[in-house]
């Protein structure tokens, strides 16, 4: 072995209820996700250092899932800057999906997750890289605690270095929290039935129409094209006051500082018109918004 080689372990402990033996298939889940985050996290060194990680055979009884980490080019005696990295790496991966607690976030800049609620939480960029849902580590890291989620038999997954004291424990309840949310995008769709004022309408199928939704001025593309025809025919005559009652698709886009969804100002789609409404009629529609 070679001087300049610092050996160190980190050791996944499945607690089982009732010292019943876990099934290969979490085993092998759990070392696949735990090699894919600490993967991710080498990718993310900024130095270009030789790193080996082997798995100790398992011993009789134990649960324990034990890896080998060599950072080979650490000075001798010295802690070596790429372990110490994976172990803070894992530790905030952890820590990070505990508090999000399964909630739908989004990640904006280098280093701030922020969740649907308005919170934020300021991770390192390396939390970010394994927090990314595109992330190889978060997505072994999904199915291995899918696995261990229908294993009845495991009731807790520890995560220490060596003989020392756990750094991080996931209980049994937390295991969820690590499937990635849905639509974590930054833009999304939503589909209303709503009356709209009429600013300006446009008599061209590439052309948008402006109008006024929930006292906000948007643009939107006319996809109804009966009511399109009528319009460029003649068929519909507009004068000022005029609304639409129709069902609309809002193009939305998240907003890191309020936490919300906001409409964009273009993008939007009248998906159909059901009644050109004149200044002197009334709706019951109007000033409402209804999901569709």
């Amino acid at each position: 072995m070679p001087d300049e080689q610092e050996v160190t372990t980190l050791v996944t402990e499945l607690e089982t209820a009732d010292g019943n033996a876990v099934s290969v298939q979490t085993a092998v889940d759990v070392m696949l996700a735990v090699d894919k985050l600490i993967d991710d996290i080498h990718k993310a060194y900024a130095r270009d250092e030789e790193f080996v990680r082997r798995l100790r055979p398992f011993e009789s009884g134990s649960f324990e899932i034990v890896l080998e980490l060599m950072a080979m080019a650490a000075p001798l005696l010295m802690e070596s800057p790429l372990l110490a990295m994976v172990f803070r790496g894992l530790k905030e991966f952890l820590a990070v999906k505990a508090q999000l607690a399964g909630r739908k976030y989004t990640i904006t800049g280098n280093n701030v997750i922020v969740i649907s609620g308005g919170e934020h939480i300021k991770v390192s960029p390396t939390g970010i890289i394994l927090l990314d849902p595109k992330s190889s580590g978060a997505k072994a890291a999904e199915k291995a605690f899918n696995t261990l989620e229908h294993d009845s038999g495991i009731r807790e997954i520890r995560f220490r270095r060596g003989k020392s004291q756990p750094f991080s424990r996931v209980p049994r309840q937390e295991f969820a929290y690590y499937e990635i949310p849905e639509s974590m995008e930054e833009t999304r769709s939503k589909t209303v039935r709503a009356v709209v004022g009429i600013r300006q309408p446009a008599f061209d199928s590439d052309l948008v129409w402006r109008i006024v939704w929930n006292g906000q001025k948007i643009s939107a593309t006319m996809e109804d094209k009966d009511f399109l025809e009528r319009a460029m025919s003649g068929g519909e005559i507009f004068s000022q006051k005029d609304r639409l009652d129709v069902t609309l698709v809002l193009k939305q886009e998240y907003d890191p500082q309020s936490g919300q969804w906001i409409n964009m100002t273009r993008e939007h789609v009248i998906r159909k018109v059901w009644k050109h409404i004149r200044p002197d009629e009334q709706l019951d529609l109007e000033n409402t918004v209804h999901d569709e």
